[in-house]
Formats: C-alpha cells, structure tokens, sequence
C-alpha cells in the first residue's frame, strides 16, 4: 500500500507547486514521477520475462525427466535402449536444472533491486515531508500564552 501512498503523496506535492504558481518545479516533479514510473514498468516487464523463460524451463525439464523415466523403464523390462538417447536424455535434465536455478537466481535479484528502490523513493518522500513540515513549523512563531486569574 505505500507505493500507492508515495503516487499521492507525490501528486500532492506537484499540486501544491501549481498552485504556488511555481509550474516549472511543478512540471519538473511530474516529468520525473513519470521517468520513474516509466522504470519500474520496465523493469516489471522484465522480471514477466524472466518468469516466462523459467517456465518454459520447467516445462523442459519435466519433458526430459519423463523420456528419461521412459528410457529406465524401458531398460528394466529387458528392451535395448540407445545409449546415446540415454545420455542425451542425461544431458537435457542437467541443462535445464541448472538453467532453471539460474532464472531463479536472477529473478531474486531483480525483485529484491526493485524492492529496495522502491524502499529508497520511500525513504526520499518521506525525509522530504519531514522536512517540509519541519520548516513549515519554524516559520511559526512561538506565543506563550500566561493565564491570569483576576484577583478578588
């Protein structure tokens, strides 16, 4: 829920510097609201990539496992198997584990990048609120106030 929080949260801050006549930061702060999420679309589409060519992996190796299990089979009911078929079948199956494992390694990796750019944006919106409420609290000048009971 805090991406969409960071979307309003960022929104509101190209309002306010409309609304203070400032269109040029305005229009710079969504230019760069765009270019990000523009980014992130990117780098999405990426990871969907990724997992597609991981599936397909799988679905590789699943078909190597059952010819393999085929060829054994085949072998213990006393058939001659060809020993390339065998090796090949061999092969495949390792070919795939690893290629498999790397897919996953990598789309690990690109979740956690984009977890931990999302977590820096975050902290950036949010360090920048901070400040602003910060200085909108110095610009206030400090009363005190005594009360005073009339006396009798």
């Amino acid at each position: 829920m805090s991406n969409i929080n960071d979307v309003i949260s960022g929104v509101d801050d190209v309002l306010q510097s409309a609304k203070q006549g400032n269109f040029e930061e305005a229009f710079s702060k969504t230019k760069s609201y765009a270019e990000k999420a523009g980014k992130k679309s990117a780098e999405r589409l990426e990871i969907s990539r990724k997992k597609i060519e991981l599936l397909d992996s799988k679905t590789k190796l699943a078909k190597a496992y059952e010819k393999f299990g085929k060829l054994c089979y085949d072998r213990d009911n006393g058939a001659d198997i060809d020993e390339d078929a065998y090796q090949s079948c061999v092969a495949e199956i390792e070919l795939q584990r690893m290629r498999s494992e790397l897919l996953d390694a990598e789309i690990q990796e690109m979740k956690d990048k984009v977890t931990d750019t999302v977590s820096k944006v975050y902290k950036e919106v949010t360090r920048s609120e901070t400040d602003a409420e910060a200085a909108e609290e110095a610009a206030q000048p400090e009363v005190e106030v005594e009360v005073v009971e009339p006396e009798e």
